[in-house]
């Protein structure tokens, strides 16, 4: 079968070059019927036990969180892995499940219809689609294929170039550390709510999305800035601190030394690239 599509797909392309056409994708997909079936094979709820309650529990994500199955066309498997692979980034861009869950039960019988409305909360959100769907775009087209009814927008926006160093404030003041202790212990919070940003004079909100973006999700990077730190906390200069000056220490420290830590910059790389996603793109980043 994979070889008969690529003759008829060659087939097509040369006929649309004779005729002097723009070549037509050998393979049209669906939103209804292919996309979102293979988006919401990663989308899921599960019922958990929370303060002695039960309530639900939204995951995007591959199996074991989610059971899915993907999709057993290996296109569809990767469109599925697109948002499976960002999905703690997507959560977090979508926001409190709240309301899809508005007047349902926390039990088995809701249990599907408080998936499907966050599988709608979440494919309907435009942070999501701003993020997804040019991505999904991509994905096609280089398998030669497309989606002519899929929502949201069809090509990234345009971008504007930005240097490392004006982008690293951004992301540290979502490595924040709240706290400092003379053990060595450090808490820090990685979240839109409680942030450096409230530091910062007149923040860009493009930077300040690009910084959540390359954050939240990155566990190389949030492990990397969490050892850093409790380097900083125990060393002796910092002991001898009151509590808010160590914590004023260690976000000093750290500052200084991951914008040019190896690991780190590692850890942030994949994540750069899908800068142009918020109209960014950074001409130095190591």
């Amino acid at each position: 079968m994979c070889s008969i599509v690529s003759v008829l797909m060659s087939a097509a392309a040369c006929a649309s070059m004779h005729a002097g056409e723009t070549p037509t994708p050998g393979r049209v997909l669906h939103w209804t019927t292919d996309i979102r079936p293979a988006f919401e094979s990663v989308i899921c709820i599960t019922l958990v036990k929370r303060d002695g309650k039960q309530v639900f529990q939204p995951s995007i994500a591959e199996a074991p969180e989610c059971p899915g199955p993907l999709p057993s066309d290996p296109l569809l498997g990767s469109v599925a892995r697109l948002l499976g692979n960002r999905g703690v980034l997507m959560r977090a861009k979508v926001g409190s499940p709240s309301k899809a869950f508005e007047g349902l039960p926390a039990d088995v019988e809701h249990l599907p219809a408080a998936e499907q409305n966050y599988r709608t909360l979440v494919l309907s959100h435009p942070d999501a689609l701003r993020r997804l769907m040019p991505r999904l775009h991509q994905v096609l087209a280089t398998a030669g294929a497309a989606c002519p009814d899929c929502p949201g927008p069809r090509q990234l926006p345009m971008s504007r170039n930005i240097r490392y160093q004006e982008l690293v404030p951004y992301v540290l003041a979502y490595l924040w550390p709240v706290k400092a202790e003379a053990d060595g212990h450090v808490s820090m919070q990685i979240c839109a709510g409680i942030n450096g940003i409230q530091e910062m004079e007149a923040p860009e909100a493009t930077l300040v999305d690009a910084g959540f973006d390359l954050v939240f999700g990155n566990w190389g990077a949030i492990d990397e800035a969490t050892r850093k730190a409790k380097d900083a906390a125990r060393s002796p200069e910092c002991e001898k601190l009151d509590p808010a000056a160590r914590v004023a220490y260690v976000r000093k420290y750290l500052s200084v030394v991951l914008p040019a830590d190896p690991r780190f910059q590692e850890a942030l790389r994949p994540a750069i690239q899908n800068l142009p996603e918020t109209g960014l793109a950074c001409s130095d980043c190591p």
